[in-house]
């Protein structure tokens, strides 16, 4: 049998393995996160690939040994144990403008547990412990758009996976426009959209459990969320019209359940050319669950 299959299918295997565990509850979605800490072991077993080139028993093994280690730490790591230095949870705040319309908040964040919801006065709220985060603000158009962006002062800041017990919050001025793009490495929470007028959300998350309202606060929504692996709840009003697009290893989806109709490559809710709020919606999920709840 060719070696170059056998490797990638015990790189699949291996991978299905620890999403099995992770469905199942024997292990913690946290743990996929804290994958980030044994990515050199990759480079070790790519040395011995090529060092025994002539050995392919030995390579093979190396990847068999590789998702053991990974496994076998999921089982240790339970997401109560800190990544990084310790947390401190300061609620902070920006001020809206009196002027200020619309904005644009860019995120890049670790592993966190979290909750995204609406705010009344400040334009932008949250506990998260900035110590090693670079704030931005920016104002166009005199103050009438800003623009926040929140990033890791250095790359290795991304691993910060907090205390178990412990939510960050993100709150957004509901009376502002909003564009919203947000990088988690790995997490699990709730982002809901319900009170607030999203123009777009861009999502990027390395893998968790995300449940996503979404509202009909502004007339023409875009969402894109990209997923390695996790499962992802949305929940849409039913007076929203809504198109979506699916691609990567999505399991069975309930589209059909909801009488939604395809048309090339989209799902369309019976409502969507009528409805006065529509969104139209792309998830790119490598591995993992989808499901739709429409009220």
């Amino acid at each position: 049998m060719n070696r170059e299959r056998i490797e990638t299918g015990i790189f699949f295997i291996g991978i299905g393995l620890l999403v099995l565990l992770v469905n199942i509850g024997m292990i913690s979605w946290w743990a996929v996160g804290a994958l980030i800490d044994f990515w050199p072991l990759i480079i070790i077993v790519i040395g011995v690939k090529i060092m025994f080139k002539r050995h392919p028993i030995v390579s093979i093994i190396s990847w068999i040994l590789f998702f053991s280690v990974i496994i076998g730490y999921s089982f240790y790591y339970d997401g109560s144990k800190v990544i990084n230095s310790p947390t401190e949870f300061i609620n902070k705040s920006i001020e809206r403008a009196e002027e200020t319309v619309s904005a644009e908040l860019k995120m890049t964040l670790g592993g966190i547990k979290f909750n995204m919801n609406s705010a009344d006065v400040e334009l932008f709220e949250t506990n998260y412990d900035m110590r090693n985060m670079r704030q931005e603000q920016f104002f166009s158009n005199g103050h009438k758009h800003t623009t926040i962006k929140l990033e890791p002062i250095k790359h290795l800041n991304l691993i910060n996976i907090n205390d178990g017990n412990h939510s960050y919050y993100f709150n957004l001025n509901k009376d502002v426009v909003w564009s919203l793009d947000t990088t988690i490495g790995a997490g699990s929470g709730e982002i809901d959209l319900r009170e607030l007028q999203i123009r777009d959300l861009k999502l990027k998350l390395g893998a968790g459990d995300i449940s996503l309202y979404l509202g009909d606060k502004y007339p023409e929504g875009t969402v894109e969320i990209n997923t390695g692996v996790g499962n992802l709840d949305v929940y849409l009003m039913e007076s929203t019209g809504v198109k979506m697009e699916t691609n990567g290893l999505v399991s069975k989806t309930n589209f059909i359940d909801l009488g939604w109709v395809k048309r090339g490559n989209y799902y369309y809710s019976p409502n969507y050319n009528e409805a006065e709020y529509r969104i139209d919606v792309k998830i790119n999920m490598g591995i993992g669950k989808l499901n739709i709840i429409q009220d």
